[in-house]
């Protein structure tokens, strides 16, 4: 079974787009307040997106 890269499980599981605005993302991805495990999963998520 092939598992989701952590791009696919954020886009499928947090983004949709009903439910958050541009804005919202944007600060999120910004956030220097967030805990450490937060801040890795987020910091992994920036990193894939440069990838694609």
């Amino acid at each position: 079974m092939k598992s989701d890269s952590a791009l696919e499980a954020v886009i499928s599981t947090f983004l949709n787009v009903e439910d958050y605005d541009l804005e919202s993302v944007c600060k999120w991805a910004r956030r220097q307040d967030l805990p450490e495990v937060s801040r890795e999963k987020r910091d992994h998520f920036k990193t894939e997106l440069e990838l694609r």
